[in-house]
């Protein structure tokens, strides 16, 4: 988004877009396993556990789990306005 359209957001900008505003499912796990890691893709409880479980397992090199949240999600009220602040 352009600094003008920014403009144009009503409220906290980090508050007016959808939690998969960038993309519903960017796949950064395969970037970390091209780049030589170990990339995991999740979307529930258990699958966040073993991945973790693995990933801790690994000594040698880095891992990234790649949580999907849902689409429709709402945003929990933050205690800290660090955390929600536009920087922009």
């Amino acid at each position: 988004m352009l600094p003008e359209d920014m403009k144009s957001v009503d409220g906290d900008p980090t508050l007016q877009y959808p939690v998969l505003s960038l993309s519903a499912e960017c796949r950064y796990d395969e970037l970390c396993t091209a780049l030589g890691g170990d990339g995991y893709f999740v979307r529930s409880v258990p699958e966040i556990r073993q991945a973790l479980s693995k990933a801790f397992e690994k000594k040698d090199g880095p891992s990234l789990i790649n949580v999907i949240i849902s689409t429709d999600s709402e945003r929990k009220a933050q205690a800290h306005p660090w955390l929600t602040r536009s920087k922009v």
